[in-house]
């Protein structure tokens, strides 16, 4: 049992190595060895090319469809992608989750956590870019589109208890299977932090467009990086921002 579990978290973490290895090169080994050996033998050729690669198809059909039903029914794995890391909880959804790193036999609640296109998980740069895109209501009519160029600076590796503080801070409940995008869910994060404080910041962005602040001055007294999402990760070093002037709309209203 040991050997087969062995078996299919290699065909889990490498499918095409594992068909070539454990599928293809003995088939090829076999050929090869019955054909030195028989190959003076009456019809044995005929028997090669027609009998045995008959029935060296159907064996590879059939470990082919094991290799992918197994896996999908009765196995916690997924393929490596740059933006993505992976939380999994293998002791159920009341305790800690891990960072996934190999297959596991049995099937685990987990979550993903994806992150921007341009962002490279496997490399260690210590400078990353992003844009967070937030609606602020000034009233029922009028909306403030705000848009924050942030920067963080790294130190290490995420962790996966970061990872799911940032899960909980979104206002998020984890499920047995979630996908989270990490610039949505500190979209949400900021959105919740702006709401909490909602009149003092619409009456700043008033101000502002009255010319009684500065876009920085209103950076500096709001949009603290620190107190808006430096609690949340502890390999990150540093955290700048940059406020675009808000773009104000008038919205239609209802007839």
């Amino acid at each position: 049992m040991k050997l087969f579990k062995k078996y299919f978290v290699l065909v889990a973490e490498n499918p095409i190595i594992a068909a070539l290895w454990l599928i293809l090169l003995p088939v090829f080994l076999l050929a090869l060895i019955l054909f030195l050996l028989f190959k003076n033998v009456p019809d044995f050729q005929q028997f090669l090319l027609n009998d045995l690669k008959t029935w060296g198809s159907y064996i590879l059909l059939f470990v082919t469809a094991l290799n992918i039903t197994v896996p999908f029914f009765f196995m916690t794995f997924f393929y490596r992608i740059k933006k993505r890391i992976v939380l999994i909880k293998p002791d159920g959804l009341q305790e800690a989750a891990i960072i996934y790193r190999q297959p596991l036999w049995g099937k685990f609640p987990y979550a993903e956590i994806i992150f921007p296109e341009y962002w490279d998980m496997t490399d260690n740069s210590r400078r990353r870019e992003l844009e967070l895109h937030v609606i602020f209501p000034i009233n029922g009519k009028i909306l403030a589109f705000l848009v924050l160029e942030t920067t963080f600076v790294f130190n290490g590796n995420f962790q996966a208890d970061d990872l799911e503080e940032m899960i909980k801070a979104r206002g998020s409940v984890w499920k047995n299977r979630n996908c989270f995008h990490f610039n949505k869910s500190l979209e949400k994060i900021l959105a919740k932090f702006l709401h909490d404080r909602h009149e003092l910041i619409r009456d700043d962005i008033i101000a502002w467009q009255q010319k009684k602040l500065t876009i920085k001055e209103l950076e500096q007294k709001w949009f603290k990086p620190d107190i808006m999402f430096g609690h949340l990760f502890t390999n990150v070093e540093k955290i700048e921002v940059s406020l675009r002037a808000p773009e104000i709309v008038r919205t239609h209203e209802k007839k």
